[in-house]
């Protein structure tokens, strides 16, 4: 009834879920979520493809698909986990390069004393 979602296309979903997870700053929620239900995606998934499956668009089930693949979650967790690290990286960098110039700028004032 439903076409098999392209590995391309899997590929783009996983990184959509990852980055609305880590975007949405609910990274543990989302992994502790994924993980205690790992044993129950392929039921999940043809329940919700019975239940609400003709009440869906039609990329909606591309969604599902990626759920019923336990391999696919992994790999939604092991990106959330890769974007999150990218993410606290690139804050403490930041973080590092103000408290820097806040230094230089205290300099600057004390020898225009």
């Amino acid at each position: 009834m439903w076409e098999e979602t392209t590995p391309e296309r899997r590929e783009e979903i996983i990184e959509k879920i990852a980055r609305a997870i880590v975007k949405s700053e609910m990274e543990a929620p989302a992994i502790l979520f994924l993980e205690t239900m790992m044993p129950m995606y392929y039921v999940g998934g043809n329940i919700a493809r019975m239940l609400l499956g003709p009440y869906l668009p039609y990329p909606a089930h591309d969604y599902i698909s990626v759920f019923e693949d336990k391999e696919a979650v992994k790999k939604i967790l092991k990106r959330v986990e890769d974007l999150k690290r990218e993410k606290d990286e690139l804050k403490n960098e930041m973080r590092e390069r103000s408290e820097e110039l806040g230094l230089i700028d205290r300099l600057k004032r004390l020898l225009k004393m």
